[in-house]
Order: C-alpha cells, then sequence, then structure tokens
C-alpha cells in the first residue's frame, strides 16, 4: 500500500485531506510537523499526527499543507523530489480552456480559473 506524509499539522491541513482522500482514496497518510509531541496521541480528522518531519521514510510520497507561501515554498525546495507532482482539483472546481497548469497544485472547492491563465506549481 502506498503511503503519503502531509507535512504540516494547522488549519490548512484540515481543509486538505478531503480533497487528498478524494484523489487517493487508497493511500495511508501520515502527519509530520515540527510541533509533534510524542507524550500526546493526537489525531487531525482520524489520521495519526506520526512525528517531526525528520521522521519521514524515504518511501513516503510528500504533500505540503503547508498555508504560509513562504514556508510552502522553503519546504517544497527542500522535498521537491518526493513532493506529489499531481494537480488535485476539488470536484467543483472548474477550468475553462487553455488554461496552462504546472504542478504539484491544490485547487478547493468553488475554485473558477479563467482562459488563457498561466499557473505555474506549488500553489493553493
Amino acid at each position: 500500500m502506498k503511503h503519503i506524509a502531509i507535512i504540516g499539522a494547522g488549519s490548512h491541513t484540515r481543509s486538505s485531506i478531503n480533497l487528498l482522500k478524494q484523489h487517493f482514496p487508497d493511500v495511508v497518510f501520515n502527519i509530520y510537523d515540527n510541533s509533534y509531541n510524542s507524550e500526546n496521541e493526537e489525531y487531525i480528522y482520524e489520521i495519526k499526527l506520526s512525528g517531526l518531519l525528520k521522521d519521514i521514510s524515504e518511501k513516503e510520497r510528500i504533500f505540503l499543507s503547508i498555508g504560509d507561501n513562504k514556508k510552502r515554498k522553503e519546504y517544497y525546495e527542500k522535498y521537491k523530489n518526493h513532493i506529489i507532482k499531481d494537480n488535485l482539483f476539488h470536484s467543483t472546481s472548474y477550468l475553462e480552456n487553455n488554461t496552462i497548469i504546472g504542478y504539484s497544485n491544490q485547487f478547493f472547492a468553488n475554485t473558477y480559473i479563467n482562459s488563457y491563465v498561466e499557473i505555474g506549481y506549488n500553489n493553493i
């Protein structure tokens, strides 16, 4: 079974979990955050907080669940060889024709992207 390491345990993670489950229904998710405290058993929805960032396995693909643009870019550069390259689209998002999209982007509910828009990578 495949595993995905979710980096971040903040409010953006709560928004991301349903999107992740929609795209990866048969995957085991683990959440890693540097605020992890092994003395407390913490969950975000039903996904257990598994450890610190240094605890991520080399076998896990990584999903950045960080709302802060600067930190997301920093972590992207650090983990770019293991980052999920899929673009994740909520079922209610819509992209018009002639849109150019990079990779590792997250499109949440009711996102509407006009024609001739160009989006890079690692955006929310």
